[in-house]
């Protein structure tokens, strides 16, 4: 997907640009699976998926507004395509350019579609055909998702119809140009860390954290003895309150991933190096989308090494079993059914299926094996009698078969978003259906731990309306603090931790983002619940205390000395410091002695320039470099052909960028381990110096 395409070239004729468009990628669709007409298309093991989401079907629905309530979801065979044809197929194609630019999430391509789907209405409303939306289109259409969604998703869609209405001028789908630009900031949704200290606001933030209450509970429960499903979704929450990742990173744990880390550290105040231990959790991070590793405080050390250690013991059955197979070199079957042999009757071995008699054969069937019919003598008659029955050889070799398809398939989804090497190396690996109530367990199948399966233990479910509700623990185990009900999710662990952080002056912002895996360091603020205002004015406060001022002394001191909010010097430093890192990597010249000399420098054999391997937004942009570099080379060519003068100097100066990228994204087939930072032109020139 990252290979370079040419683009369909663009003219003055928005139809003919669109039907250029639609024929460009319908050829090169990387949906190979998907036909171009169906409404909803197979995105299983094209689009980037969560671990705990690895078996699940993966679809994008290019289907109109349901015009039900945010959320409100209604059954596949329900859904109805786009009211405009021609916006339909601009949406799909849309969708394989994002696509073959970089591998994305189905998720974040469902959200382009659900912004197409308000212009789709404008359209509908307006008997308007594509080429006729107007900039006001997008307005109204932004304006009618403010009126059905909250002012934080309605951002999202703003910034997708900023996407959109670029990709369309970018191809001239429009007779008139669209200068469309969403109003609504990032700025103006509500967030986590509002400095307001009215209730309303304090109740938004509250509402994020676990309640007192809660965490008392939560104490309670890991000093009770739990068996079974109970053990091991306690020990995920004994993770995940210790160490604050995100559920999709607890999946992809592997066995190694908790280690004591020995080093050493120079001591400022004795001049010398000293000895240092500490526990360090390594991890792939979810959006960071890239190997991580975290310090965890000695005083949370045993509760984590104490839940991994029960982890690793809980599905080591699994994991040896997956690893027997994966080290089958002379491809010997496995026996999962050591209990039949030969010729068996389906009477007489129904119980070995977690089935019924009744649905015995069916379910040899399913699997592929043939059912024949055999004489057998009745046991209370002197006559034969015909009955069903099946070779034990076929069954134990059919199932060994999908035992290797499960272990390859899971594996291809998942390894690009994990520590592990292979399948038997991942902490958390189970059997398909274990610990069900009712389905029984298929052993030849293997899945990681899934979100609902955790959140039934932490929240319940209503199944079927209240009276066949799934309890949770807390229900179940009658844990109750001052009769207060629970309602706890796995993101409020998170929450929670990033609070205890931010009230701590000895961490800094930078740190917090680096801890718990972030791109942006601005992502804090998400899940910063102190009152910034509130802490000002409580030290502002605490000083003129200590000083003894009376009221108009202290008026006097405020008019002429402002009070400086923390957050906003850490934002000065970071602006200062922004242009050391870059968005293809890191730049070791040094700025207080002079700026770079020339933009791009780095990709052009810069010798100051380094890469972290395995970075995936870093490649991303160097990708994104290349291709662009791409099209002016070919364009350079043809300045060269038509003999333009300083022609060739353009080509050249293309080349090298080119080449650069080249070998920048060649440090990800060496043998060095993902987070290795590498000087990517060692022979290469500074630079940053003016030539």
């Amino acid at each position: 997907m990252n290979d370079v395409i040419l683009l369909p070239k663009v003219g003055h004729d928005a139809v003919d640009n669109r039907n250029k468009l639609l024929m460009h990628y319908q050829s090169l669709s990387p949906f190979v699976n998907a036909d171009w007409k169906e409404q909803s298309w197979n995105a299983k093991g094209i689009c980037k998926v969560g671990t705990r989401q690895a078996n699940k079907d993966v679809k994008l629905h290019f289907t109109r507004d349901n015009r039900l309530g945010n959320k409100v979801k209604v059954a596949a065979d329900a859904m109805q395509p786009f009211h405009s044809n021609e916006l339909n197929d601009i949406a799909k194609s849309h969708v394989c350019q994002l696509q073959i630019t970089s591998a994305k999430a189905a998720g974040t391509l469902q959200n382009t579609i659900n912004a197409y789907r308000y212009l789709d209405n404008e359209l509908h409303n307006n008997q308007l055909r594509v080429e006729q939306l107007s900039n006001r289109n997008f307005v109204d259409a932004l304006n009618a998702a403010l009126n059905k969604l909250g002012v934080s998703t309605t951002y999202r869609v703003g910034v997708q119809l900023n996407t959109i209405a670029k990709f369309m001028d970018k191809y001239k789908l429009t007779k008139a140009k669209i200068k469309f630009k969403s109003t609504i900031k990032r700025g103006d949704t509500q967030t986590a860390s509002d400095s307001r200290i009215d209730t309303e606001s304090i109740t938004e933030r509250n509402d994020k954290l676990p309640t007192h209450e809660v965490l008392v509970a939560v104490a309670a429960l890991s000093n009770l003895e739990l068996t079974g499903s109970d053990s091991l979704h306690q020990a995920i929450t004994d993770i995940l309150f210790t160490t604050g990742l995100r559920f999709d990173e607890v999946p992809s744990l592997s066995v190694d991933c908790f280690n004591l880390k020995k080093g050493e550290k120079f001591c400022e105040m004795l001049g010398r190096y000293e000895k240092e231990e500490y526990w360090e959790l390594k991890y792939h991070a979810r959006k960071g989308g890239a190997y991580r590793t975290k310090a965890i405080p000695e005083s949370l050390v045993p509760i984590l090494k104490k839940a991994i250690e029960f982890v690793t013991e809980y599905f080591l059955e699994n994991r040896d079993l997956i690893a027997k197979i994966e080290n089958n070199k002379n491809n010997e079957i496995y026996d999962f059914f050591p209990e039949v042999d030969g010729i068996c009757f389906v009477t007489d071995t129904w119980q070995h299926f977690g089935t019924c008699n009744g649905n015995a054969q069916t379910y040899l069937k399913k699997h592929g094996v043939t059912i024949i019919d055999k004489k057998r003598p009745n046991a209370t008659k002197t006559k034969v009698v015909t009955r069903r029955a099946f070779n034990a050889d076929e069954l134990k070799d059919v199932i060994y078969q999908q035992a290797k398809n499960s272990i390859a398939e899971l594996w291809k989804e998942i390894k690009e978003q994990t520590t592990a090497t292979r399948l038997s190396e991942l902490l958390f690996i189970q059997q398909y259906q274990a610990g069900h109530s009712i389905k029984s367990t298929t052993r030849w199948q293997f899945t990681p731990v899934t979100h609902t399966q955790y959140q039934d233990f932490l929240l319940g479910r209503e199944v079927d309306g209240k009276s066949n509700r799934i309890p949770s623990i807390f229900e179940r185990k009658k844990l109750k603090v001052d009769g207060v009900d629970f309602h706890l999710t796995s993101h409020q662990f998170r929450h929670f931790l990033n609070t205890v952080c931010q009230l701590s002056d000895s961490i800094s912002e930078l740190e917090i983002a680096r801890y718990f895996g972030r791109k942006y360091q601005n992502d804090n603020e998400t899940y910063d619940h102190t009152n910034k205002t509130k802490l000002v004015m409580d030290e502002a406060q605490a000083i003129i205390d200590s000083h003894g001022l009376d009221k108009q002394q202290a008026k006097d001191v405020m008019n002429q000395f402002a009070i400086v909010d923390r957050e906003e010097v850490l934002e000065a430093i970071e602006e200062l410091a922004s242009s050391l890192k870059t968005a293809i990597g890191l730049c070791k010249h040094n700025f207080a002695d002079e700026p770079c000399g020339k933009h791009y420098s780095c990709l052009r054999g810069c010798s100051q320039y380094k890469r972290t391997k395995g970075n995936q937004s870093e490649i991303a942009h160097i990708i994104q470099v290349k291709n662009d570099t791409f099209e002016r080379i070919e364009a350079a060519k043809e300045a060269v052909s038509e003999e333009y003068w300083g022609a060739n100097n353009w080509l050249l100066s293309h080349q090298t960028l080119y080449d650069g990228c080249i070998k920048a994204l060649a440090i990800e087939d060496n043998d060095m381990p993902n987070g290795k930072i590498i000087q990517v032109f060692p022979e290469g020139n500074d630079g940053c110096k003016e030539l």
